[in-house]
């Protein structure tokens, strides 16, 4: 699963992002099985996505916070890539009924998880809801450039680049749309 879109929190690695340095889930009070961080990069396809990295899967522990750290073996990012999770068991409070409509994505996939640089079809939308996973997002200081032609946005170009605002562009669209407007449609 991965938080393809988002109306409240930022699913997304923020601009200067190079490593994601832990996250946490918290269980529901009938929740088992295992849950892995996931890391996808969308891709030019609206409905695809390439696996960045995965975490090791943590136990669910009913009722409990789960904190992982991966300081020891950070997950390498790009500024714009979006976490998710991978679910084994029965979790069903990994994510929340949040009443925004189509302003809350989930997309999601029932085949088996590629390996790390594979790609995958995560078209089955859950409508209105946010994932309960949060990560740790190590930044650096050096911004993405700005794009001031649509040509910047194309070939994935739009993976490194972000608006005025500092944010980054979820898809190649999103920063055509920037550029078209100038800048009056900020990214997300």
């Amino acid at each position: 699963m991965v938080q393809s879109m988002s109306a409240g929190a930022s699913y997304s690695v923020p601009s200067g992002g190079t490593s994601i340095t832990g996250w946490s889930i918290q269980a529901g009070p009938a929740d088992q099985g295992t849950a892995a961080l996931e890391v996808w990069r969308p891709t030019a396809i609206a409905t695809d996505y390439q696996l960045v990295g995965v975490s090791s899967p943590q136990t669910l522990i009913p009722g409990a916070l789960i904190n992982v750290d991966l300081s020891a073996s950070p997950i390498p990012v790009n500024s714009g890539d979006l976490i998710g999770l991978h679910v084994e068991g029965s979790a069903l409070s990994c994510a929340t009924i949040t009443g925004n409509g189509s302003a809350d994505v989930i997309s999601f996939g029932f085949g088996p998880t590629p390996a790390v640089g594979g790609t995958e079809t995560l078209g089955q939308n859950g409508w209105a809801l946010e994932l309960d996973v949060t990560a740790t997002v190590n930044v650096t200081d050096v911004p993405n450039p700005v794009p001031t032609t649509a040509k910047q946005c194309k070939g994935g170009g739009w993976q490194h680049q972000t608006d005025t605002a500092g944010n980054s562009f979820k898809n190649q669209g999103d920063c055509v749309s920037f550029v078209a407007t100038q800048g009056a449609n900020l990214a997300g």
